[in-house]
């Protein structure tokens, strides 16, 4: 793998990070809003985006970034679990903010959908009974969506499951079927034939179902063409400018950036090691720069002695392996005056940068993202630009 060069500038932003801190996660909500509406230019006709937000909308800060999106016209939403549903409703107290939960109704949760309105989505035909007979105690027609396992294998009704609700109308009387969806399994290898054998299962499960919406594609299951847009897509990653499945040069703008700073620069001498366990040890003299920043806040161990740093547009090698409170960079090509103590290094600057050190970690940009979660890191984000209504975005609100 080919690395970029990087041309990275420490934002104005960061002046009002308090010297307490020596973490921070910079959030850009008008680049989230920006990909909502690049993803919307690639979308056949009539085709809405549902956003998923789960997981903290990936680690950005889940009430901030719906909020972003809402003021952008954005309608649909989705979760995995309930907890996160309850805490997304009091972010988007909005009748028409619609907000599905991916994990469906468990027994006894019932009530928490009816009273937060929350919409499940069923994977099963326990669910499809516990939601029906929950509708025949209320005297209501209640929402939901079903979600059809079409080669994943995680949760879903199966297609024997498909064809038994096809045979008794009953089963979905007490509903009103918002949606019907599907996940693809291997919508990141573009050529894997299983997309379109899914796209083929999925076809052939809403021929036997209710007529309602449907929705296959995630962000980069929308690239696979028009086939499989249908009536929403549920982008994530590409929401948030990490996944680039267009061509154009602009393609998506990363939404995240990540900042060490400096709490101690050093000269290292050769023989020297570095960090716990002696994995690098110097073989010339080194400036060394200590960066506030670990595992704790997010920083993967698997990035130890792998990838750089940028501090003033400059590459600072990670040397040593990265502890809980710490992380070690090379810094004996960048100048003393851009190394001092309180400077800030970038992390993962750019979208590409990312991937790359999803790619060194052995991993995914999925898991780089959501590991920065509820940490300690300074939040900051940028304001959101409001064009449909006026949505109170919390500057450190996640």
């Amino acid at each position: 793998m080919v690395f970029a060069k990087q041309e990275i500038i420490t934002p104005s932003i960061l002046e009002d990070v308090p010297l307490t801190a020596t973490s921070a996660v910079m959030v850009d909500l008008q680049a989230i809003q920006h990909n909502y509406f690049h993803t919307k230019k690639h979308l056949k006709d009539e085709c809405q985006i549902a956003a998923v937000v789960k997981a903290d909308s990936y680690g950005l800060g889940m009430n901030s970034v719906a909020q972003a999106l809402y003021a952008q016209g954005c309608r649909v939403f989705y979760v995995a679990f309930l907890e996160e549903g309850l805490r997304l409703r009091q972010a988007l107290p909005y009748e028409n903010a619609k907000i599905f939960i991916f994990s469906g109704v468990l027994s006894g949760t019932e009530n928490y959908f009816i009273e937060a309105n929350l919409i499940p989505v069923l994977v099963d035909r326990e669910q499809i009974k516990r939601w029906s007979d929950f509708a025949r105690l209320k005297h209501e027609t209640l929402p939901a969506v079903l979600h059809v396992d079409t080669g994943i294998t995680r949760n879903g009704l199966s297609f024997q499951d498909v064809m038994k609700i096809s045979q008794d109308s009953n089963l979905l009387g007490s509903f009103d079927l918002e949606m019907i969806i599907s996940h693809l399994a291997s919508s990141d290898e573009g050529e894997n034939s299983q997309n379109e054998e899914q796209r083929q299962a999925f076809e052939r499960a809403l021929k036997m179902l209710p007529k309602a919406p449907a929705s296959l594609a995630n962000s980069n299951g929308i690239a696979l063409g028009k086939d499989y847009h249908y009536d929403y897509v549920r982008p994530g990653l590409g929401l948030y400018g990490y996944a680039n499945p267009y061509p154009e040069a602009d393609q998506l703008k990363p939404s995240l950036s990540i900042y060490g700073r400096i709490v101690q620069v050093q000269d290292v001498h050769p023989g020297q090691t570095i960090g716990y366990n002696a994995t690098y040890r110097c073989t010339t003299q080194k400036r060394l720069a200590t960066l506030g920043i670990g595992y704790a806040d997010g920083i993967v161990r698997e990035l130890s002695n792998k990838g750089h740093v940028y501090i003033g547009g400059m590459a600072a090698p990670v040397i040593g392996r990265i502890s809980m409170d710490f992380m070690m960079v090379d810094v004996t090509d960048i100048p003393a005056s851009l190394t001092h103590v309180n400077a800030w290094a970038t992390l993962y600057p750019t979208a590409q940068n990312l991937r790359e050190m999803a790619y060194l970690a052995g991993t995914a940009p999925y898991e780089l993202l959501t590991s920065l979660g509820q940490r300690r890191s300074h939040r900051v984000y940028n304001k959101a630009e409001n064009s449909h209504e006026t949505v109170t975005v919390g500057s450190l609100a996640v």
